[in-house]
């Protein structure tokens, strides 16, 4: 008896085009990105609360804060999540072609 072969949904040369057009997310070269953006953090953390001028600008942006929250909260309520959840299903169906 013959022996099937998998089917295969796309190409080696098809997955490569999609990658290409960032239909889907890529792989890899994000650690230097990673890195900076943590150690602006550790910086800005830093001053925040290891010294009297952060803590100080921290109150000052935590009392203009309490101004601007109701307005916020209505704008966060607007937030229409139909490209979220279209960017997830993408990510999806990506992750079920590479595990096959």
């Amino acid at each position: 008896m013959k022996k099937k072969e998998p089917q295969v949904l796309m190409s080696d040369q098809q997955l490569l085009k999609l990658q290409k057009t960032e239909e889907i997310p890529q792989e890899g070269g994000h650690f230097v990105t990673g890195f900076v953006v943590g150690a602006l953090a550790g910086v800005l953390g830093y001053f925040v609360f290891g010294t009297k001028k952060g803590r100080r600008k921290l109150s000052e942006f935590q009392k203009e804060w309490e101004k601007y929250e109701p307005q916020m909260a209505e704008k966060v309520k607007e937030i229409k999540f139909d490209s979220i959840l279209e960017q997830i299903q993408k990510v999806v169906k990506y992750l079920e072609m590479k595990g096959k």
